[in-house]
């Protein structure tokens, strides 16, 4: 296995770095709630969420190594988001509907003892924009904070 791949333009360790940090935060979670505290696969993934830190850091590397031996300027930049809002945006949109007809299913189900389904179009709004947070809003799936911090990061480093 090659360290670095010219005819596909990545580092071989940075994909398999993602790929272990993707399987300790699934693994976390799949844990943390189905397993007793002291099973030794709950013990073992028990710092698993670890690995979203360490995606934000394979970003921050990752986004300046795709740029480098390339003239990027700041008029490359709409093409960039482009890029990375047509990857991105339609599975978290389609995310964002699912939680939304699951939450609501969830509500009209006999039994019921939760929250009710309460969401504004304000709130669909900071969710499109990644702005939930900054309006001290609740996300309607938490992990989308992680979404929102690397959204922030693509628009203060243009």
């Amino acid at each position: 296995m090659k360290a670095f791949n010219k005819d596909k333009n990545y580092l071989t360790i940075i994909v398999t770095l993602r790929g272990l940090a993707a399987l300790c935060v699934c693994m976390y979670h799949f844990t943390k709630d189905f397993l007793n505290e002291d099973d030794i696969i709950n013990v073992l993934f028990e710092n698993g969420w670890i690995g979203v830190e360490v995606f934000f850091v394979i970003s921050g590397f990752v986004i300046p190594f795709s740029l480098l031996g390339t003239s990027f300027k700041f008029r490359h930049y709409f093409k960039f988001m482009k890029k990375r809002l047509i990857r991105i945006e339609p599975a978290y949109l389609i995310s964002v509907i699912l939680v939304l007809l699951v939450s609501y299913a969830a509500s009209k189900t006999p039994g019921f003892a939760g929250e009710p389904n309460n969401v504004s179009v304000a709130l669909l709004l900071q969710h499109v924009g990644y702005l939930v947070e900054f309006f001290n809003n609740t996300w309607l799936n938490p992990v989308y904070w992680t979404l929102e911090i690397e959204f922030h990061f693509y628009i203060k480093h243009k």
